[in-house]
């Protein structure tokens, strides 16, 4: 997950006013392009399974258990945000140096809220620490496989209580977005904000006043997409305002990294 934090600034494409519309549909008002709209947007996160990290379910003959010396367990959480994709066919596999050595079920559990979550539970052989681990998530719903090589290592459950963690299908980006003082228009309670990739909402902003900024969780669920814009509706003036593409979604900005980005409406 990488916190970014952004401060907005907006910049004039042009000074011509009139019925100008560009190819994207949009007209100019007050120096910006902008879609004019009768009604509010009802933008929301469009959650598929993702079309990136496909590959090929290897052959499912596992190996021979008692052949190792030593096991791991791994516990491998499925992200919420999918969770009407998941089904009890799904199949996670763990392969090392090219031998399946384990395949399991999808798990569904109910925590102490009654709220339901998804995780495969993993009991891998292996014989020596060197080894790593390819895992193999095999989705019913969309008959695709995902693929994630060296995953994790192997590790004694005598010595250590074995790996869990959040199996990402997808990236996540959190975004704070502040607003300057001078806008093109006059902030409204119904205004809303949102992170786009091309025509996909990938994030729906949540306007925080005590911090005075607009808190978003953007996914990156397209292949061969790493660049995201953020799209701005203004409840007075009926009209949508859209920056270039500024989120990377492929940037190497660690978990605990801040960094401050310009985001300019055009």
């Amino acid at each position: 997950m990488i916190a970014v934090a952004l401060i907005a600034v907006w910049g004039c494409s042009s000074d011509n006013e009139g019925d100008v519309t560009n190819n994207n549909g949009q007209t100019q008002m007050n120096g910006y392009w902008v879609e004019k709209v009768e009604k509010a947007p009802t933008w929301s996160t469009e959650f598929s399974m993702p079309k990136k990290n496909i590959g090929q379910l290897p052959a499912l003959e596992q190996v021979n258990f008692y052949m190792f010396e030593s096991n791991m367990t791994a516990i491998l959480h499925m992200q919420s945000e999918l969770a009407s994709h998941f089904s009890e066919d799904d199949l996670m596999v763990a392969v090392v140096d090219g031998e399946v050595r384990e395949i399991a079920n999808l798990l569904t559990y109910q925590d102490d809220e009654d709220i339901a979550h998804h995780a495969f539970m993993l009991l891998i052989p292996f014989d020596n620490n060197d080894e790593w681990v390819d895992i193999y998530y095999y989705n019913k719903a969309s008959d695709h496989t995902y693929v994630t090589p060296q995953a994790f290592r192997v590790q004694n459950d005598t010595v250590d209580s074995g790996t869990e963690f959040v199996y990402e299908l997808f990236n996540e980006v959190e975004l704070a977005l502040t607003l300057p003082s001078t806008l093109p228009f006059a902030p409204a309670a119904d205004d809303q904000l949102a992170v786009f990739v091309g025509d996909t909402c990938c994030g729906v902003g949540t306007y925080e006043p005590t911090t005075k900024q607009w808190d978003v969780t953007a996914f990156n669920l397209l292949e061969g997409q790493e660049k995201a814009h953020v799209r701005y509706y203004s409840a007075r003036q009926k009209a949508i305002y859209r920056t270039s593409d500024f989120i990377d979604f492929s940037s190497s900005i660690s978990e605990d990294e801040t960094t401050m980005q310009v985001l300019t409406f055009l």
